[in-house]
């Protein structure tokens, strides 16, 4: 086979660079860690097999999900691989060089998990600082530890080649991991765990840093592969201390202008289903909304206001209130603002193309999920419930909650594929009603319809040719009205289980009702057999 002249001259360009000590891995710009292939080059440093251990002695001790984070993640070995092999922790990652950063970013790309790792550019822990939640399970960190009186030892692939920023820590070696073992405990949580890997030489004086901290209150020594004391990890426990919220007036915070801070990318990710499901929160903006979730006992986390905007008396009381309910509070930029705002349009729209004064409410919070279920609901008398079959836009839920909650309704019902009741744009269209009409998700078909026969509960369902029509149906009592998809209506399993129908004619060319419509129709039929006429 014919050698091209050009791949003959990139191997002579090889082997020079061998011969002067360039380590293979920045040649070929591959290191298998974890049975994971990791790119590497010169702008990080190159994963050892050692390290492995110190990723699976985490694994073996968390089996349940948890919030980790990787202090100076370098190429992003520690972090993608509990990425690729813990798909359902909550996973940060920081580091000091933004270089490094971009390597361990493609990284997680390439192991199909980035969208499960948050990176953060910073010092140590400086950009934990700005999380609304910077308390952890996990803090693990593979920090530079060799002494520069050291450097002479260390093979000249090493100290030649790879970054001095990611091997020195003073004379001693200890410059960074006295910085962690004191910081740590701030961010862990009351049982959280700190696992390092540190040099032969510093076992005894990490074990004394650890002892003068009464933070921590037990140490574990591992070995590395060769059972020597090459490579030391240390497991340590915060005290079990409550963790205390403080409150903080607003004034005494700075004001964030920066769309990329990372308290407001991490809010800003609550856009999407997943992100609320994985930060267990989600977005609600307009004052009567936050003031009905704050009545109804909602947890608020995080507030997110203008300062100017924000000084009329009724706006500050509801700050207040937010403060004192436990929220952390956290001025904003008019253009911040805007980047989370449902209310302000697209909310990924670059905030510099909005409209002046574009933003009718001047505070976005977080609040806590939650749930309801069957138990939470009340039934006194002739009830009416609503059963939402394959409901998919957030807007057409956010306003039949809102009619459900103008009648009374005691409950509402939601069988997936359905959209997610914490949508903002179903927060929003449902005006507060989402925090006081009790919404219960289910996909047990058969288990709802046996607890709505067992309350007594008729079951109608909505439908443009069966049934009597809607006024001439009898609606007295307690009824459950079902309403199917605005275009493929019921489902064929939930048809299955309805008693009775009734039918909304059409005399026009539309196929269909928006589901919000027909549904606010019969709501009003309910209550006026109900309510009105009694």
């Amino acid at each position: 086979m014919p050698v091209f002249q050009g791949a003959l001259s990139k191997f002579r360009e090889l082997i020079k660079k061998r011969i002067a000590h360039t380590p293979v891995s920045y040649l070929t710009n591959h290191k298998e860690f974890m049975s994971l292939d990791f790119y590497v080059d010169s702008r990080v440093l190159i994963p050892r097999p050692e390290t492995e251990i110190l990723v699976e002695t985490v694994l073996q001790h968390q089996k349940e999900p948890c919030r980790f984070v990787d202090i100076g993640t370098g190429c992003g070995a520690i972090a993608v691989s509990f990425g690729h092999h813990r798909p359902d922790w909550e996973l940060i990652a920081t580091d000091f060089s933004t270089e490094a950063l971009e390597v361990a970013q493609q990284n997680a790309l390439t192991h199909n998990c980035a969208d499960r790792l948050t990176f953060l550019q910073g010092d140590l822990f400086e950009p934990l600082q700005e999380l609304p939640n910077s308390r952890f399970d996990w803090i693990a960190s593979n920090p530079p530890y060799v002494g520069t009186n050291e450097a002479s030892t260390l093979p000249l692939d090493v100290r030649e080649h790879e970054p001095e920023i990611a091997l020195f820590a003073g004379v001693d070696g200890l410059d960074i991991i006295r910085r962690i073992v004191t910081d740590a405990p701030q961010f862990l949580n009351s049982e959280g765990k700190l696992i390092l890997e540190i040099g032969c030489n510093q076992n005894h004086p990490v074990q004394d840093l650890i002892k003068s901290q009464p933070a921590y209150r037990h140490c574990e020594v591992i070995k590395d592969y060769a059972d020597s004391f090459f490579f030391r990890f240390h497991a340590v426990q915060e005290n079990s201390v409550l963790q205390k919220h403080k409150s903080i007036s607003p004034q005494h915070h700075s004001v964030i202008t920066s769309i990329n801070n990372p308290r407001v990318v991490a809010a800003r990710k609550l856009q999407t289903r997943k992100h609320r499901h994985r930060q267990e929160r989600f977005l609600v903006e307009g004052f009567e909304i936050l003031d009905l979730a704050l009545d109804a006992g909602i947890q608020p986390i995080e507030v997110f206001y203008c300062e100017e905007q924000c000084g009329e008396k009724t706006v500050r009381q509801l700050l207040n209130r937010l403060r004192e309910a436990g929220a952390t509070l956290a001025p904003v930029s008019t253009q911040v603002l805007h980047t989370l705002s449902a209310a302000a349009g697209n909310v990924y729209a670059s905030p510099h193309k909005a409209p002046p004064n574009v933003i009718q409410t001047h505070i976005v919070a977080t609040f806590a999920r939650f749930e309801v279920s069957f138990q939470d609901i009340t039934l006194t008398g002739d009830e009416l419930v609503l059963v939402l079959d394959g409901t998919q836009t957030p807007s057409n839920l956010g306003m039949i909650l809102r009619t459900a909650d103008a009648v009374g309704a005691a409950a509402v019902f939601l069988i997936p594929p359905c959209v997610d009741i914490f949508h903002p744009k179903s927060v929003r269209g449902s005006h507060g009603s989402l925090f006081s009409v009790p919404l219960v998700e289910t996909t047990d078909i058969p288990g709802l319809f046996r607890w709505l026969r067992e309350k007594e509960f008729r079951t109608m369902g909505a439908d443009p040719h069966l049934g009597k029509s809607w006024n001439q149906e009898n609606w007295k009592g307690r009824v459950a009205i079902v309403l199917g998809h605005d275009v493929r209506g019921i489902s064929d399993a939930v048809r299955a289980q309805i008693e009775g129908w009734a039918r909304l004619p059409m005399t026009g060319k539309v196929e269909s009702l928006n589901v919000a419509v027909a549904g606010s129709v019969l709501i009003y039929e309910w209550f006026r057999a109900n309510r009105l006429e009694s």
